[in-house]
């Protein structure tokens, strides 16, 4: 202890401090569960209810291995509320003396759409491609006009001047991952833009991300990308070598990473790229002040890709999770001669990212994440209980122009998202709602199993809660295939498509409320979904990429688990990564029609 005490008494006033701010907290979260569980006047009732009670209620307490326990056993929704009060009131500075029964929630099996796609590409196609797909001779009537053939050399610079632009005006303005202007300055002073690993990488990105837009065939953008990809990775081991390019070698890795994974599935070449530009990341930090204003963004925005792709790495090779998001990749600097559309989503991506950055949500996306392989989790109820007090503080935190709604749980709220509105207004209740679908549904299935003491909440508040869970992923799953209807009806040249992300993650969502025998299953949004996949399927999915139901790796994988896991279906389509998303959506529709529809697609 400090001679005067001073180092300790500024520890324990910033202790009442934390506690205080908990304390707020505690009590706000009792308010709203007051509020969801009993609207309108119940809650008056309640109140009156529970204040006659509280003069005459006793909470036998006791001490079992020093952690204080509750004997009273809490029977209801009430009596947990009730009791949540009293340890505010008086007990809550020893919180963490408490001990507590977490609750259990099954997983009725491996999610075909979050869980089963991370086990094949984790069994199957980790392995790395043994020749290029060039070298494979798959014929083409049209690739020979635009790739070159034997007798037709491959004109780089006119394919380059057609999709750059492109690129800049229906990608890039979308993610700012270069700057327009510089980037152009730079493009148009080159005498050979193939001698630039930035503008091959540009190219490469824009061969996989811009299909919508580039009238390729898949084999054409496929050999055109691995043409590219040849002669970058030759220029990216020289800028190894160069002290002086490493924010380059960052820009480069970032780009290239989406054609590895998600047009080609070749994880381990993607990793061990990925591996070397966040070690020369760490570098960078160091860097950092010294860097422009143009530098530092592209650092910012590449490094926060960068480190997304490792977590999920982690998570394919090593079952390692963690959601959680350090503090410098919550705010991406804005630059202000960028496009004003790239000023406006960068700023929408920092706002989507404050809420994913909040500890409370990566912790507990973290502990539901087993129930994607079909795996058990343990959660705490009162952690459950936090999630929409936590959500709506930071709803209402939102500047006014992006809150389309005041209470964005409101069951009428998905008649909003039909309307004639920005993709900017509707992106922030797109991600509250693609959470909590996600979160609300996968903790359907809890498990009562008292523990060696005795269980102090009882199987009425548990069901009483799972009912409110079963709202919410229903709610959710409607807005969000309300926003795809949206979506799909937009000119997608000129906006941001999110279709494949949201379908799988309502898949997802139905494939779980599904499981529910005490719901009817919601049939009518299934229909509606469906309906509107089949009419976009061919822009989405390219026909020559949909894999046949008769030789889906994903279906023989449901039946028999055990199947060997040298199986390369995907490997013979031109984008692998195309045909195993086109597997796996097709394969979840036909399970969900053969389940509770009987009609396949």
């Amino acid at each position: 202890m400090g001679l005067d005490g001073f180092q300790e008494t500024q520890r324990w006033c910033t202790d009442l401090i934390q506690l205080d701010a908990q304390l707020q907290q505690l009590d706000s979260m009792k308010t709203q569960v007051v509020r969801l569980l009993f609207p309108n006047n119940q809650e008056q009732q309640f109140q009156q209810v529970q204040q006659k009670q509280q003069a005459s209620t006793q909470w036998q307490l006791s001490i079992v291995n020093g952690l204080i326990q509750l004997d009273t056993r809490i029977e209801t929704v009430e009596d947990f509320i009730q009791f949540t009060q009293a340890s505010l009131r008086y007990l809550s500075p020893f919180k963490g003396l408490f001990k507590q029964d977490p609750i259990r929630f099954e997983s009725t099996s491996i999610s075909t759409t979050l869980g089963l796609g991370t086990v094949l590409q984790r069994n199957v196609l980790s392995k790395p491609r043994k020749k290029r797909f060039a070298m494979i001779g798959y014929d083409d009537e049209n690739s020979n006009a635009y790739c070159g053939g034997a007798s037709i050399p491959f004109n780089h610079r006119a394919i380059m001047d057609h999709i750059i632009p492109l690129y800049l005006e229906h990608c890039n303005i979308l993610t700012g991952h270069v700057h327009t202007p510089t980037f152009l300055n730079h493009y148009h002073s080159l005498d050979d833009p193939t001698e630039c690993p930035i503008v091959l990488a540009v190219c490469i990105d824009a061969l996989v991300s811009i299909r919508h837009v580039l009238k390729y065939t898949p084999i054409q953008r496929r050999l055109m990308a691995e043409e590219f990809y040849s002669k970058f990775i030759d220029l990216l081991f020289e800028l190894y070598e160069d002290p002086e390019r490493k924010l380059d070698i960052v820009i480069v890795t970032s780009l290239v990473e989406a054609y590895l994974t998600d047009a080609l599935l070749n994880y381990v070449e993607s990793r061990r790229l990925v591996a070397v530009a966040l070690l020369i990341c760490a570098e960078l930090e160091v860097e950092e002040h010294n860097m422009n204003r143009v530098e530092r963004a592209l650092f910012q925005r590449h490094r926060m890709y960068l480190e997304t792709c490792n977590r999920a790495f982690d998570m394919y090779f090593e079952n390692k999770i963690n959601f959680t998001i350090p503090d410098r990749m919550l705010k991406l600097d804005i630059l202000e001669d960028e496009p004003e559309k790239t000023q406006q989503f960068v700023q929408l991506y920092n706002y989507i990212f404050g809420l994913l950055g909040i500890p409370y949500i990566s912790t507990i996306m973290g502990q539901i994440n087993a129930i994607f392989y079909g795996k058990p989790c343990e959660l705490m109820l009162e952690d459950i209980l936090q999630y929409e007090p936590i959500v709506l503080d930071w709803w209402k935190d939102l500047p006014a122009e992006l809150r389309i709604c005041e209470d964005p749980f409101d069951p009428m709220v998905y008649t909003l998202v039909e309307k004639e509105l920005s993709p900017l207004q509707l992106y922030p209740i797109i991600a509250l709602h693609l959470l909590t679908g996600v979160l609300a549904s996968s903790i359907l299935q809890p498990q009562f199993v008292p523990s060696s003491s005795k269980n102090t909440i009882s199987m009425n508040v548990i069901l009483a809660v799972r009912e409110k869970l079963m709202k919410l992923a229903l709610n959710s799953s409607k807005v969000l295939i309300h926003s795809l209807k949206w979506n799909w009806g937009l000119d997608s040249s000129e906006n941001p498509s999110f279709s494949l992300c949201l379908m799988t993650h309502v898949l997802y969502c139905l494939e779980k409320l599904g499981h529910c025998a005490d719901l009817p299953f919601p049939v009518e949004l299934l229909h509606m979904m469906k309906e509107d996949f089949n009419l976009k399927k061919k822009a989405l999915l390219p026909a020559d990429h949909q894999v046949p139901s008769t030789s889906s790796l994903v279906t023989s994988y449901l039946e028999n688990t055990n199947l060997p896991t040298t199986h390369l279906l995907y490997e013979q389509y031109p984008l692998p990564g195309l045909a195993m998303l086109s597997d796996i959506l097709i394969s979840s529709f036909n399970q969900l029609d053969r389940r509770y529809v009987n009609i396949t697609i």
